[in-house]
């Protein structure tokens, strides 16, 4: 994969210079390389890049290869290249709100991490109802956390609604129970933003984000800011987060042991009316 990503960009001519730049500062010569592998005299690049000439649709798909584009990054790249030669503005104004629409896709988180499975409405309304049912799926996790006093006591909650808690999420198939033990479940839960109960997860998790700042834990970390940009920085900034929050369950995906239970919540929104 490039090391500019392609779907930051609106001129390909514009992409392809950073790129190549960027490649030339450990590897010399690019620009040769790329015009020998689609097909091209090193000149004709070069009037490219000024310019004065287009990729043709061959070419362009040659770069995609050259580049090591994933198949998003090669859809868009050729769009940009569909955009330049166009004709017409009617044409033009078509390529542009098919690049519009590649960008917000990319920014839908769905669209970016592994999805497991769906519960049934019933079920999601329960489940999601209060932030313990979620806790108390992932504390199971952990390895000295595994019958019901060690949850009680772990997540601070009363025996009778973790005892409560464990036989819904072990009737859903969510956990399993082993003895005395309970265990987690092959499953990885996602809530799209259009369900009826995403604002009461959300909601969940701020609460018990504000009720830990009355903590002394000196890891836990709070970070609120209001700040004036423009729109494109935060289009830049969506994709900071979204990235991060990639990162961040590769990172946990990766981890060795579970000793610890945290929450991360993650919050960037306009506060202006539109």
């Amino acid at each position: 994969m490039s090391k500019n990503k392609v779907l930051d960009f609106e001129d390909y001519r514009d992409y392809l210079h950073m790129t190549l730049e960027k490649r030339a500062q450990t590897n010399k010569g690019q620009k040769h390389k790329l015009a020998t592998s689609i097909g091209c005299h090193a000149g004709y690049l070069s009037k490219v890049l000024g310019g004065m000439n287009d990729l043709s649709l061959e070419q362009a798909q040659a770069t995609n290869k050259f580049l090591g584009h994933t198949p998003s990054e090669s859809k868009y790249f050729l769009n940009l290249v569909l955009l330049a030669r166009a004709g017409t503005s009617e044409l033009k104004t078509y390529f542009k709100e098919e690049l519009k629409k590649q960008k917000e896709e990319k920014l839908q988180l769905k669209n970016r991490i592994e999805i497991g499975r769906t519960l049934s409405e019933v079920h999601q309304a329960k489940y999601y109802s209060s932030w313990h049912y979620a806790a108390t799926h992932v504390c199971v996790s952990l390895h000295a956390v595994k019958n019901k006093e060690q949850i009680a006591q772990a997540l601070q909650l009363p025996q009778m609604t973790v005892n409560e808690t464990l036989e819904f999420l072990v009737d859903i198939g969510i956990l399993k129970k082993r003895g005395e033990e309970y265990l987690p479940g092959e499953v990885n839960l996602f809530l799209d933003k259009s369900s009826p109960f995403i604002n009461q997860h959300h909601t969940n998790w701020r609460v018990r984000s504000l009720q830990s700042l009355d903590g002394v834990n000196p890891l836990d970390l709070h970070y609120s800011g209001v700040v004036t940009c423009s729109q494109k920085s935060i289009e830049k900034v969506r994709e900071v987060f979204l990235s991060a929050i990639q990162d961040v369950r590769a990172t946990i995906k990766e981890s060795d042991s579970d000793e610890v239970l945290y929450c991360y919540t993650m919050d960037v929104f306009n506060l202006m009316k539109e």
